[in-house]
């Protein structure tokens, strides 16, 4: 078995996962989506993974606000919320 590389640069991109999965379940085509996004698309079979051992490169999620001083009790509770909540997501490596 040869191992051939190439490039092929991307069509366009998509913010929306839905919208992705959609236009991939529509016509033949590889596309990048989260597994987490796909999963009942993959389990039902109208999307197959194609090079499992392949990652992405993880994206950084950020919470900005003013000041760490004063952080209104709204914006620590989503913050915290998040935090907690993200990291029971499979696929999210926490800093």
């Amino acid at each position: 078995m040869h191992a051939k590389s190439f490039a092929s640069p991307p069509k366009g991109r998509i913010a929306s996962g839905a919208t992705a999965i959609a236009m991939l379940e529509a016509k033949p085509g590889i596309g990048g989506i989260q597994t987490l996004l796909a999963a009942e698309q993959l389990r039902q079979g109208t999307l197959v993974q194609l090079l499992p051992d392949y990652r992405w490169e993880p994206p950084t999620l950020y919470a900005i606000y003013p000041t760490r001083r004063f952080i209104p009790l709204k914006a620590r509770l989503l913050t915290d919320a998040l935090t907690s909540s993200l990291h029971s997501v499979s696929g999210i490596i926490p800093l």
